[in-house]
């Protein structure tokens, strides 16, 4: 997660887990590159472990395509909402809700992985800034900066 813009006025943060994407979608094209490369160039017959190499190639690949979701949060005392907006492949959402409904910004640790992601409590439930978890850090950071933004007003 990284922090675009940090005025008085405005807050975005975004997320662009371009990493995990390249991982997977790589150890994807790999594996079917190695498969291929056996069946179609070293002459290999076919077997188990290269239909394996496609299957899990082609899950990674997919996988990362399909999942890949970048999100933008916009906390804006102006108008005084916070505008949530994911974009992937195959989603699109948004959320806007005012400030006044944040009542707590919370770190959420996955159990047993040391992964985390940041969320708003809200009056009607929970807002995670992120699709899904990541360990690399800086959280705490973002957390901050959003306690901090909502202190201010």
């Amino acid at each position: 997660m990284q922090i675009l813009v940090k005025t008085p006025k405005r807050l975005v943060i975004t997320h662009k887990p371009k990493l995990a994407f390249v991982i997977s979608a790589g150890l994807g094209l790999l594996a079917i590159a190695a498969s291929l490369h056996d069946l179609l160039i070293a002459g290999a017959p076919a077997n188990k472990d290269n239909l394996i190499g496609l299957i899990m190639g082609l899950v990674c690949l997919f996988g990362a395509v399909f999942l890949y979701r970048e999100t933008t949060t916009t906390f804006d005392r102006t108008s005084g909402r916070v505008t949530w907006h994911q974009r992937g492949l195959t989603v699109g959402r948004s959320e806007v809700v005012q400030l006044e409904q944040i009542r707590d910004v919370v770190t959420v640790s996955h159990v047993n992985h040391g992964a985390s992601r940041v969320c708003l409590i809200l009056d009607h439930g929970t807002l995670p800034l992120m699709f899904g978890y990541h360990g690399l850090g800086g959280n705490e950071r973002i957390r901050a900066a959003i306690r901090d933004f909502l202190q201010r007003q």
